[in-house]
């Protein structure tokens, strides 16, 4: 059991060090969007896809370690939480895992903040994106001779100083 807790503790360190790095690239990628430098956000966001891939596989571990835990401290509960898993080991080492737990919980509450924040700065770049192309898009109609199709547009046709002249 000693090397299960020693494994899940192990683990949720690792959890811990590549939250802290998907914090600050999330907080880097959000000041980029700002900034409106878009080959730096698309650096960025590889790098914090990257990140999501780790903890993604950190957390299957965890998970699948939890409940071979819970299964070895209580055989009638094959699927329990990290908080309730806490609660029921040795008192020794309660402390140390509910500090991790707590620091863990603490940077993905200040990830999710923060991709709140990215997700609404994104939303305003697509919207002012959009309403670019639909101004471009009128304005296109307003002047342009020829229809898609490529025949004249006969309400388009204006005279010109130049078609008076000639």
């Amino acid at each position: 059991m000693k090397k299960q807790f020693d494994e899940l503790k192990s683990i949720l360190a690792d959890e811990v060090t590549i939250h802290n790095e998907v914090v600050k690239t999330a907080s880097e990628l959000n000041k980029a969007i700002k900034e409106k430098n878009v080959d730096l956000v698309q650096m960025l966001t590889a790098r914090y896809d990257t990140y999501i891939g780790q903890i993604e596989i950190l957390e299957v571990r965890r998970l699948e370690l939890c409940d071979n835990i819970a299964k070895a401290l209580k055989p009638q509960n094959h699927h329990m939480n990290l908080q309730n898993i806490i609660a029921i080991m040795p008192k020794e080492l309660q402390k140390s895992f509910s500090e991790l737990r707590k620091s863990l919980k603490s940077k993905i509450n200040e990830l999710v903040r923060i991709n709140t924040s990215n997700q609404l700065l994104l939303n305003e770049s697509l919207e002012v994106i959009k309403k670019n192309f639909e101004m471009v898009s009128q304005f296109q109609n307003k002047f342009a001779g020829y229809k898609q199709t490529g025949t004249m547009d006969k309400k388009t046709v204006k005279k010109s100083i130049v078609n008076q002249i000639a």
